[in-house]
This record gives structure tokens, sequence and C-alpha cells, in this order.
């Protein structure tokens, strides 16, 4: 019967389903249905096992099934508990009436359990139909299930473990009755007569297992594992509790601290295919292509011959390079009681011609390339023509684990002319031909750097290392269609399960790693630099966010760089520019308004045509920050501020930023600050959308004058001795210049923060 649905209700004592693995090092955590983690509960080694065969004439040895080819058998599970009847504590409740005559139990066991099973591919756990209900059934009842207990079973995806793919089953075995049997006996009466049944005495129930003919292994086959197990048992039936239900729960696994329920180990069953040769499956035919020659190899079950362009030859071959195609054909034969069974695989193969010797036209790879397992990475491709060339064709040799992305390959546009394509199309398995031409024969720009990119990705089974992606067969044409031979190029690539925040893919997260997250940031084009690793919130960018979880990771407080999405805040950023009197230097000081701790900030500052940045450093509340400036051309500056200890800048207003520049008097000094992110401690990042800067070409006299400015109610009031412009912001961002007369104006506003300048003058009110 397949699983319906889960109740955990004072009927069935049962567990919450776990899910989540990690690895078998480190084992599995049980989690409870709504998906917090289970509560506490008591550690023990009792635990479900499989005994082959289970009749009056006797029993084999523990946890090893043999299957014949196709066969379909049930394997018992037995229940080892002897550790909860040495449980002092479980043993001292109370007994209580089991029936009306007052029948007592002298015992306590488990009467339900839950885990999941992982089986081999070619193993199916079957439903079988009761003949005399209709009922689907994936169990055998055993001596020790009540009669009153259900089983329910789900299929819910695959599992790899140790490199192989398994089907992951849930299993649910409950009582069904308020005052149903512990696994003891089929019915109370049984446990009156018998007494309590302990490991070995008598299984508790059967799985109907299939053993698919078409994939049956010869000899020994991955294990079946029993992953995740729990048992619930009932206290007495009491009706109150003696103890707390969460002491109810026993989990199977070894150590920990009995606080949090950790698997340490599955309990694994050996499982053996009939020993015979069944030839279900084709020969392997593999290759490996070296300097001068290419290498041919089939492997299979049997005797395994090896024939090329029909001619037997022998297993493995190596074959001279050269151009050409060859045929491989590759037979599995075994003989078994008078027949001969033969399985046949064949294949197509390129032979790469022999590398050329031309120094003047070759292809590079800048190595090592850095790659993560289970992620897209590029592969630049470059070209040293000291001909000028049109067109190119290469092959590209993958090892296993790798593959070509959806789109193959691209041009570097800085290389290729505009009538110049490129395509790819795989020639056999791991091998693909890459093809650069211009239908006008134009050439490609320059004489070196990198022409096109290569575009892969990495398994997530791909173990670590380093690994060849060759690029062989080059020929180069010029326009002339002169065709020149290249040397055959091996590219390293370095695969590698990056850490969140190893920036720079050393192994390790350390100062290094925000110094390289900072580079990238200012756009100083760190190398090495992983981009998912530094990627610490896995939103798809890198900015101050994920230099602040770097710097946590660091500190040692890895529960600060998860991250969340950008946020809007009441963060608001302005910016002061005071221009000396001589008008040949001016003071920018950059203002924050921050209602939250804030430890980072990064921004872009575009100066005005003919202005130069002279110096900048931080200001009052950032004295213990960093302060980053990258010149990124045109004018145009980024900054960088953080704190290699994440230290806050507390809430509140004020300067963050002073900025000494050489003017242009013949420029209007209209300063543009934007891209600003902020960065809170714990990696949640703000978009300040909205920078007004004030100032302008005034006197310093002018701009330290008498004028004030001050709000008064709803009104914003301006007093100066002399005729001067006023400029408003008001909230909603429009702004409208007033001409104020000597003395005192006033002018209606209205509820917000307004931003006012006054003889490059700028004062901030909120009314």
């Amino acid at each position: 019967m397949k699983i319906k649905q889960f109740l955990l209700t004072a009927a069935v004592a049962v567990v919450g389903m776990t899910a989540g693995a990690q690895n078998l090092a480190t084992g599995e955590w049980a989690y409870q249905l709504d998906g917090t983690p289970a509560k506490a509960g008591q550690a023990t080694t009792d635990h479900l096992f499989v005994r082959e065969v289970y009749t009056d004439q006797g029993l084999t040895i523990d946890d090893k099934v043999t299957f014949d080819q196709g066969d379909t058998k049930v394997v018992w599970l037995w229940l080892d508990d002897d550790e909860i009847y040495s449980n002092a504590k479980v043993q001292a409740l109370t007994p209580v009436p089991y029936n009306l005559a007052g029948d007592l139990y002298n015992e306590i066991t488990y009467n339900s359990f839950q885990c999941d099973l992982y089986l081999p591919e070619n193993m199916t756990l079957l439903s079988m139909e009761d003949e005399e209900t209709g009922d689907e059934l994936a169990c055998a009842p055993g001596d020790r299930l009540p009669r009153s207990s259900q089983f329910y079973y789900e299929q819910y995806g695959t599992k790899t473990i140790d490199g192989k793919k398994y089907k992951a089953y849930k299993l649910l075995c409950a009582n069904t009755q308020n005052y149903g049997c512990h696994f003891s006996a089929t019915t109370a009466g049984a446990y009156k007569a018998k007494g309590a049944l302990k490991k070995d005495d008598a299984p508790l129930l059967g799985l109907y297992l299939h053993c698919d003919g078409a994939s049956t292994y010869i000899g020994e086959m991955p294990n079946m594992i029993i992953a995740n197990l729990e048992f619930g048992f009932r206290e007495a039936f009491t009706a109150i509790p003696q103890w707390d239900p969460n002491d109810y729960r026993f989990v199977y696994g070894r150590g920990g601290d009995n606080k949090t329920q950790r698997f340490q180990y599955y309990h694994r069953v050996r499982l053996f295919g009939n020993g015979s040769y069944e030839l279900t499956e084709a020969p392997t035919i593999s290759y490996s292509v070296s300097a001068s020659s290419v290498t041919i190899k089939a492997t299979g079950k049997g005797d395994v011959t090896l024939m090329i362009d029909g001619d037997r030859v022998d297993n493995p071959y190596t074959i001279e390079r050269g151009e050409k195609s060859v045929t491989v054909l590759a037979t599995a034969t075994a003989h078994e009681q008078g027949k001969e069974l033969s399985d046949v695989a064949s294949m197509s193969i390129l032979v790469p011609a022999l590398p050329g010797t031309s120094s003047d036209n070759v292809l590079t790879v800048s190595a090592p390339v850095l790659a993560e397992t289970g992620k897209d990475f590029d592969l630049p491709v470059a070209l040293e023509n000291g001909t000028p060339i049109s067109a190119l064709q290469c092959d590209v040799y993958l090892p296993d684990g790798f593959s070509l992305q959806q789109e193959g390959a691209s041009l570097v546009a800085e290389r290729a002319a505009q009538s110049h394509s490129i395509s790819v199309r795989p020639i056999e398995g791991g091998l693909y031909r890459v093809l650069i031409a211009s239908p006008q024969s134009e050439v490609f720009v320059g004489s070196e750097g990198n022409l096109f990119v290569l575009h892969l990705h990495v398994d997530d089974q791909t173990p670590e290392g380093d690994y060849n992606v060759m690029l062989g067969n080059i020929v180069l044409a010029d326009a002339g269609a002169d065709t020149y031979f290249a040397p055959d190029v091996d590219a390293t690539v370095m695969v590698k399960n990056y850490a969140r925040g190893d920036a720079n893919g050393d192994g390790s997260v350390n100062v290094g790693d925000y110094v390289t997250a900072a580079n990238y940031i200012m756009e100083l084009n760190p190398d090495p630099f992983v981009f998912s690793a530094a990627d610490v919130d896995q939103n798809g960018t890198i900015d101050v966010g994920d230099l602040v979880g770097i710097i946590n990771i660091v500190l040692g407080d890895n529960t600060m760089h998860a991250g969340s999405q950008e946020q809007e805040a009441e963060i608001e950023m302005w910016g002061n520019l005071a221009i000396s009197e001589d008008m040949q230097s001016a003071s920018f000081k950059i203002n924050m308004e921050n209602n939250i701790p804030v430890t980072a900030w990064q921004m872009d500052l575009t100066m005005p045509p003919g202005w130069k940045l002279v110096n900048a450093q931080v200001d009052s509340r950032t004295r213990s920050h960093v302060l980053t400036i990258n010149d990124l051309g045109g004018d145009k500056y980024r900054l960088l501020g953080y704190s290699t200890v994440n230290d806050n800048i507390a809430a509140g207003e004020g300067s963050v930023l002073r900025l000494e520049t050489q003017c242009d008097t013949t420029a209007w000094p209209m300063m543009l600050v934007d891209n600003i992110v902020v960065a809170e401690s714990n990696m949640t990042t703000h978009a300040v959308h909205r920078f007004l800067v004030g100032g302008g070409f005034v006197s310093v006299d002018e701009m330290t004058s008498h004028a004030r400015v001050y709000a008064q109610g709803d009104n914003i009031v301006v007093e100066t001795p002399v005729d001067t412009p006023v400029e408003i912001i008001m909230t909603n961002g429009m702004c409208r210049t007033l001409q104020a007369q000597a003395g005192t104006n006033v002018y209606p506003a209205g509820k917000g923060i307004h931003i006012v300048r006054v003889a490059g003058q700028v004062t901030k009110l909120k009314i």
C-alpha cells in the first residue's frame, strides 16, 4: 500500500519523516513532517537487519541476499531490539491491562518504525495483489508484526551514494489501534501465551523485491541500505503519560549527545546476482588520443574481441594519427550450457591528423583554468598568428564528466571580423569539431589575444582533480586558402568543489579572499577568481554584501553568510560641494543618514569633465573603515568602503567620506554619484536610488555668509542679507528655483524631507 498521508496522532505512535542527506562521513539529520528538526530522543543500537531465508528448515547468514535473474523474492526484515529490554527506565513503566479481562503487558517494545530504503537501480520494491482482499501489498507480515499494524511505502526519487545511483523509498509501519500490540506477537493473546519475542526469535516483515533480469549483476551488486531508521512505542497505553512524549522516540544510530537526532552510519545489506553469465549489456568502447596515436579499447562481460574496419585486431589497439575515420566493432561472448551468448557494440571514430609544425600560427590556452563541480565554466582559446588568418578548424576532446553547454562556443568580438561565424558539432562521444569561417574571407583582427571561448559544464559527480581538454587536428587558412597546421594544445582544467567564500580558489577562506572579492568589485580583474564561491549570497552578482559575507566567514562567524535579497531601507545619501575662493580646488563631502547600523558601501562617482580626484579619506563616522578607490576611466571612479572586522556604522546622520578635487572653471560642477549599495553586517544589502549634490561656483566667503535656512511649521524660511537664488528639492523629487529678496523669505513646503540650496550652501530640513 503506497503512502497517501501520514498521521501523527495519539492512536498511531510514529515519528516524523526524515529528510536531507549530508554524506556518509557525517550521516543524515532527522526532520519532522513540518520541516523542523526532530526533537530529543534516546540513541540506541536497536535496528532492522536482513535474513535471507525464513523457513522452518533454518536461517542463512545475516545481511546477505542472492537473486536469480529476473527473480522476485521476499526479503525478511528482522528486528534487533535487545537494547530496549535492557533499558531500566523503559521497563520500569507501570504495566496496564491490554484487554477487559485485565491481562497485563509484562514488557514493552516498539510498535512502529519508519526508515528510508535505498535500492540499486536494478532492484524494485514490488506491489503484490492480495488474492483475498484485492489490496496491493508490498510486504508479508512476520511473526512479530501485529495484525493491527499497517505498512506503507513510497518511492521519492533517486540518491547517489559512493558514486552509485539508488532508488529511494520511504517506509512506514504503524499500529492502527489504540490498544494494538507491540512488535512482539501477531495478537495480544499470542503475546500472553509466548511472552515477548526478541532478536533471532522471528522476523518482523518481509519486503517483495524484484531483480530486473535486464540488468542483473554477475556476483556482488551495490548494497541495499536501510537509512534514517526511527522507532516509536506507546507508553503502556496509560491515560496520564509517565514520560514526556519526546522520550518515546528511539533513534537508530551511534554517537552524538542524545539531544539532536543524528545518524552516523547506514545499515548495509549485501546483494548478489546468481553468478552465471547472462550478457545483458553491450561492451563498452573507449579511446584516448596522444600526440602521435589513438588507442582504442573494448571492455565487457565474457570474451571481448575488437575489430577495426572489419579486421580483427588486438584489444587494446593503437592507430597512428592521420586524419581518417575508422569503424570499430566490439563483441562480448560467453558460453553457458552449450549456448553461445553474444552482444555487440559499434561506433565510428575520427582519427585526427598529426599536429603541425608551424610556429607562426598557434592556438594557446592560459592554464590552469578553474572549474567547479556541477557548474558551467568558460575556456578561452587564443590565437597567435604571424600570418593573417581567415578561417580555423579544430577538434576538441572532452574528458569524462565534461560536456558542452547549449551554446557550445562564441567568438571574441575584438578579434573576429563582422562576417565571421562559429559552429560546433559533435563527431563522436566526447569529440567535437569547431569551425570558424568568413564567407568574405575576412581575416581575424590583430595577431594575438583570445579568439573564441568554449562554454563547458562539469557534471556534479565529477571528482576533484586536474583534467585535460585537448584541441587537436588544428588547421588554419589565410584569405588565399593556403593552409597551416598547428600543434595540439592541452588545456589543464582544475576541478574543485569550492567552499563558499573561497574567492581565489586556494582551498581556504582567509584575508586573501576578501581582497580578491574587493578587487573584483573594483573591476581590477583578479586572477584567479572563482565567481560562484565569491557570490556568497548566491544572487548572481558580486557586491559589498558578498564582501561582508566573506569577512564573516574569515572571522569564524559562519552563521552570518546566508544573505538576503536586496531590500529598500531608510538610508539616504547626499553630497556637499565647497569650491575654494580661487576656484582651483573643491572639497566634496558625502553624507549618509541611516536608521539601521550598516558596515560597508560601494558607489560610482563621475566627475565633471576636466575635474580630477586628488585625495579621499574616510570621515568621522567611518574611522575604522578601509577606503579603496579605482579609476574606471572617463572621469569615473569606483569607491568601496568596508571594515575588515565588519564594524558597524551606527544609526545616525553625518559625513562618511571627504574627497578633494582639482577644478576646471570652464565646467559646471555636476557631480554624479550612482550605483550605491549599502550592506549590513548580516549581508543584507540596500540600494540608495537618489543622491543629491549641492554646491556651485561660489566663493568660500559666500558659502559661509550670513544666509540662514530653517523650518517653521510647514514652511521653509530663508534669511539672507542680499538678493540670491534659492533652489528647493522637495519630497517628491521635484526641484523649483526661487528668487529670495534681502530679508526673510517664507516658502510653503508641506511634510517631508527637503533639500535647500542657497549660494552654494546645502541644508537638509525635516518638516
